[in-house]
């Protein structure tokens, strides 16, 4: 027979697993928005260094999911 207690104990430990698995999901999704992030600052530098005519701008590597730009200067 279960009784109150053993209920209480199994929905303390159930809450706490799904509350270590919402982290997770959200610690996920706060990494993928910085990746986001710094691809859309990248972008935003290279448009502006266009925009001011300092170079050519290139892509240069692909590094861990980050573009890397160098700017020739003609």
């Amino acid at each position: 027979m279960i009784n109150e207690r053993t209920t209480e104990k199994y929905s303390a430990i159930y809450y706490g697993i799904i509350r270590e698995g919402v982290k997770k999901m959200i610690r996920a999704r706060i990494s993928q928005t910085q990746k986001e992030f710094k691809k859309v600052q990248i972008k935003q530098k290279v448009s502006s260094l266009d925009q001011f005519g300092l170079g050519r701008i290139t892509e240069n590597e692909i590094q861990f999911g980050e573009k890397i730009y160098e700017n020739n200067k003609k």
